[in-house]
């Protein structure tokens, strides 16, 4: 064989084995599935999910045989294995653990709901040590003058947890609330609660919503929305609240003249607070809008619109992360395609732009991540345009490059929709899903589940994701083919030429 020959073979040789390495890592990523089926058999949801070194924790609720949701919380290791598992009936009625977060320590904190035999709700935060075991539980009922107090959002600080929902007095007018609670103990009194309306709005009934909280360790700030007294039109509100007495640094609450808002996501890193949602326009249509303000003052920095989204976008979240310099945004257009966009954090100046989707079906974001080197986009996506949405994972580079699409594979004899409510991300290329997945005969189970996205660049990564054991999907099969004409070719024209 000639020097040239040998050379050609040995660089073919190189390709073929760096191309079949890549497809091993696509293919090595350890996926699974959790569903569980509550004594009742019809609707079961697993609503939050939460990170904390090797373990995942999710709450939502299982219905029981009588027919009445029963909070739920599970423990699982990153690779699928069950630790713990609990359920919550407070009154014999419907409860729910909306939230779960981890402190500083690794222990747990689990928010929800209890429902009295009355109907009205009381709150429920729940400490559990990290392998689970329940430290203590503190019920929250509403405030003097309120008869009912929904639970919606949870920020765990130092010392301290804070809690944020919507109370309704016996009229059926609502407030915002927020409280802040000791961390170590249920007995001792609450460091301090308040009502807040905002600066636009009055006892209005059905209107005054909270459900946001976030903070950095230092500042807390809320979200929800709310309306002025004579209930011409709405406000995403957004507040700032001294940590240690609640008392209202600034607030922002602009009426919308076209009606409806709601409010989708906040978050606060360094000086600057975002929060997300949607706007009703004059002409029926529904806009996404982002916001981000200056933490210590609430100024105003910049807003960012998005029109023509899904007319049904009130009901729909508004998903965004930050990253570095970059803010990452997701919404449900009006065609049921997604969108995606990157924006400057610094002026919000957009850096690019995604749409993609199936036609005739609905793409539904629930929530963008990074999982350290790549966009993530957690939500309900049709596998095809006859299909409901399954749950699943759509990955894109930084730069906005599509890469991959990832299902959970529908439930034997399933044509419903399967929901994602929840999701979270490490850093090393892993995101873990909460929902719902519809089970014949039953109804809905309450889902957990681990994507592992493998090496970034060119598609590769994902495999599948099933109950069953994963065994590569189609995207990765085609990788196969792939990977195996090419080096076929080349070492044939390398021979050919050799031959010359």
């Amino acid at each position: 064989m000639s020097r040239s020959v040998s050379g050609r073979v040995a660089t073919t040789v190189l390709v073929l084995s760096l191309l079949g390495a890549s497809a091993v890592l696509a293919d090595q990523a350890a996926l699974w599935t959790r569903n569980y089926d509550g004594d009742g058999h019809f609707n079961d949801w697993a609503l939050s999910v939460a990170l904390s070194g090797d373990n995942v924790y999710s709450s939502g609720f299982l219905e029981d045989a009588a027919g009445f949701d029963n909070g739920a919380f599970f423990i699982h290791r990153k690779d699928g294995t069950k630790l713990f598992e609990a359920t919550f009936d407070g009154y014999g009625q419907d409860d729910e653990f909306r939230v779960v977060r981890i402190d500083g320590n690794g222990d747990v904190f689990v928010f929800g709901y209890a429902q009295r035999t009355d109907g009205t709700l009381e709150g429920v935060l729940q400490k559990r040590n990290p392998a689970g075991a329940l430290l203590f539980e503190r019920r929250l009922p509403p405030p003097a003058g309120y008869d009912s107090f929904d639970p919606r959002g949870m920020y765990v600080g130092s010392g301290t947890v804070y809690v944020v929902g919507t109370v309704t007095d016996p009229s059926g007018n609502q407030a915002i609330y927020v409280s802040a609670a000791p961390a170590g103990d249920n007995t001792s009194p609450l460091l301090w609660e308040r009502i807040l309306l905002g600066s636009l709005a009055g006892p209005v009934s059905g209107s005054n919503q909270g459900r946001l909280i976030a903070g950095d360790g230092t500042l807390l700030y809320l979200g929800g929305k709310v309306r002025n007294p004579a209930d011409t039109g709405d406000a995403i509100y957004v507040a700032r609240l001294d940590s240690s007495t609640g008392a209202t640094a600034w607030d922002n609450a602009t009426e919308n003249p076209n009606g409806d808002v709601t409010y989708s996501r906040l978050s606060a890193t360094g000086n600057d607070v975002l929060l997300s949602g949607g706007v009703a326009e004059a002409d029926g249509t529904q806009s996404v809008v982002l916001s981000c303000r200056e933490g210590i003052t609430g100024a105003l920095k910049w807003n960012v619109t998005i029109p023509a989204v899904s007319v049904s976008l009130i009901s729909k979240p508004a998903p965004f992360v930050v990253s570095g310099s970059t803010v990452y945004l997701g919404a449900s257009l009006d065609n049921g395609f997604l969108f995606l966009g990157a924006y400057r954090l610094a002026n919000g100046s957009q850096l690019w732009s995604w749409t993609g989707g199936v036609d005739g079906q609905e793409s539904i974001p629930v929530s963008v991540l990074f999982d350290g080197t790549r966009v993530a986009v957690a939500g309900g996506y049709p596998p095809d345009a006859l299909t409901p949405p399954s749950a699943g994972v759509l990955y894109f580079d930084p730069a906005g490059n599509f890469l991959q699409k990832v299902l959970v594979p529908k439930m034997p004899g399933s044509a419903g929709s399967d929901l994602v409510l929840a999701a979270a991300a490490d850093n090393t290329g892993n995101v873990f899903l909460a929902g719902s997945i519809q089970a014949p005969p039953n109804g809905g189970d309450y889902l957990v589940a681990r994507f592992g996205t493998g090496p970034s660049g060119g598609g590769g990564g994902g495999g599948c994701l099933s109950v069953a054991p994963c065994t590569g999907s189609t995207f990765a099969a085609w990788n196969w083919l792939i990977f195996l004409a090419i080096p076929v070719v080349l070492l044939a024209r390398n021979l050919f030429r050799g031959r010359r």
